[in-house]
């Protein structure tokens, strides 16, 4: 009688995962080019023109240079507004994955913010230190956890704070269009 390989065993099924909601935070109110340009001086015309913004939103007052929030609450903040969409208590959450290039400070990690701003202590967190591929990255390591069942409920956030880092180059000198362009 032939000796016959026992079939290999079968993959795990994959769960479904969903996106349920989602959620966003603006700080400030809006800055306009025309109010960038009398921090910095005017921005070069190709420059606009690249990068096609008409407006942004700083968490730097630009008449002070003080902080008016972080990145962690801004995250903490769209994270709510995700969570009250979706009708997911922030209990249920066992997973936290935050994608930023521009954490609150080097260690630890912005995601920690998150996870006591928002009240968990039993929650996984992982950070992903990249700038905007880092959505997608987030994206696929949350999804991946939650298929192969390793987490139940994850929350996804992408976060950038990019007026600290600029801010400094406004109230360190003479208004300069270059710096402000490459700042």
């Amino acid at each position: 009688m032939p000796h016959t390989r026992p079939a290999p065993p079968a993959e795990p099924r994959a769960r479904h995962v969903s996106v349920l909601a989602t959620g966003a935070h603006l700080p400030g109110e809006a800055l306009d080019n025309d109010a960038l340009a009398r921090f910095c001086g005017p921005l070069p015309a190709d420059v606009l023109d690249g990068i096609q913004v008409k407006r942004r939103h700083w968490m730097v007052d630009p008449a002070t240079g003080a902080h008016t929030t972080s990145t962690s609450r801004m995250a903490t903040a769209a994270a709510r507004q995700a969570l009250e969409r979706a009708g997911v208590q922030a209990g249920e959450i066992d997973l936290i994955v935050l994608s930023t290039a521009s954490p609150d400070y080097l260690l630890p990690v912005a995601a920690t913010y998150v996870q006591q701003q928002l009240g968990l202590e039993d929650c996984a967190v992982i950070e992903v230190r990249a700038g905007c591929v880092g959505a997608v990255q987030a994206h696929d390591i949350a999804r991946r956890l939650l298929a192969d069942g390793t987490y139940t409920t994850a929350l996804v956030i992408g976060a950038e704070a990019v007026s600290p880092l600029l801010a400094p180059v406004f109230w360190a000198a003479t208004p300069n269009a270059y710096a402000c362009a490459t700042g």
